[in-house]
């Protein structure tokens, strides 16, 4: 499926062929069908120019606040949630399986004036202010898609997956009926002030303001595992523009091993269909001092926005054709 990613545009019609179908299998289903498409190396992926409105743009699996109990510890299918924003926490820094992730909180209303607090995990809280651009701050409706119910601490917790999307005042019935339910109320959405602690057990540091300066003669004082700082910086140059990509494992997007036909990914010690993956070195910046940044990867993606296995095929084209 990844090598057809870059050809899948939400939002558009497409014309898909040469698919397999397959009983649908597996735990956090997206949808409740029966059926799945199976994409193979002959499937064909066309994006239609024009639209239809006999085919809907969004489709959404809601499940009403109250009744969320029930999906705790189904671990089957996803479900989506639509509610009116009340709240949006701040981004705090926290431990997942061990590792440094960031998570962010919000609190939502629907119909029933139930409330309803969702926590949003890594990319996905971090990305949620670029889906809050030019909105009214005190009439959003939102739409969360693909979350599930655990219990946390004795209560039930409504989180984000990795397959989890956000939709804002989108033009959908229900987010329109919602919209014009709250607006002459006086509902109002807060950004809630949270303090971050960082616990020694934790064994995370962050800087929330640095030079390069800073960065450079910092002197571990051996109080973390790993340390984060927040610098800004100008990009003067990027550099080694020969060398600007690798054959990721898409699993954990480490390097893979070269192996003839194949690909083998040494981390998770299996064969592997490898991704072009972004290694962008760049003389940066600031008042202080100048250094080179090595971006790996998604954070790479998000300054060139373009995934790399698209700039991958894009070479090759005008490679094959200018030869």
């Amino acid at each position: 499926m990844s090598m057809f990613q870059p050809m899948i545009e939400e939002g558009r019609i497409h014309v898909i062929s040469k698919f397999r179908v397959m009983n649908s299998f597996g735990n956090y289903r997206a949808t409740e069908n029966k059926f799945s498409i199976c994409f193979c190396r002959m499937t064909q992926v066309q994006v239609l120019q024009e639209d239809n409105d006999n085919i809907p743009r969004y489709k959404f699996n809601y499940k009403p606040f109250n009744e969320l109990y029930r999906m705790k510890g189904n671990k089957t299918y996803l479900a989506d949630i639509i509610g009116f924003v009340k709240d949006i926490y701040p981004l705090e820094q926290t431990i997942i399986s061990g590792k440094p992730g960031t998570r962010r909180a919000l609190k939502l209303i629907d119909e029933e004036n139930t409330e309803c607090t969702v926590t949003l995990w890594n990319q996905i809280a971090t990305n949620l202010e670029s889906a809050l651009i030019d909105q009214d701050p005190n009439n959003m409706v939102m739409v969360v898609s693909g979350i599930f119910v655990t219990n946390f601490r004795g209560n039930n917790s409504v989180s984000s997956s990795t397959a989890t999307k956000i939709y804002v005042n989108i033009t959908e019935q229900r987010v329109l009926e919602l919209s014009q339910r709250y607006m002459e109320s006086k509902t109002q959405m807060q950004l809630i002030e949270t303090p971050i602690n960082y616990k020694s057990k934790q064994k995370l540091l962050e800087t929330p303001s640095a030079s390069l300066s800073d960065l450079i003669l910092f002197n571990d004082p051996e109080t973390a595992e790993e340390y984060f700082f927040i610098c800004n910086v100008r990009i003067n140059t990027i550099m080694d523009n020969q060398k600007w990509r690798y054959r990721g494992c898409p699993n954990c997007f480490r390097k893979t091993i070269d192996a003839g036909d194949t690909f083998w990914c040494a981390k998770c010690d299996i064969e592997v269909f490898a991704e072009n993956s972004y290694r962008i070195t760049m003389e940066v910046q600031d008042e202080s001092a100048k250094t080179t940044f090595v971006v790996m990867n998604k954070e790479a993606e998000k300054l060139v926005k373009i995934p790399a296995q698209e700039v991958a095929r894009t070479i090759k084209h005008v490679s094959t054709s200018t030869s």
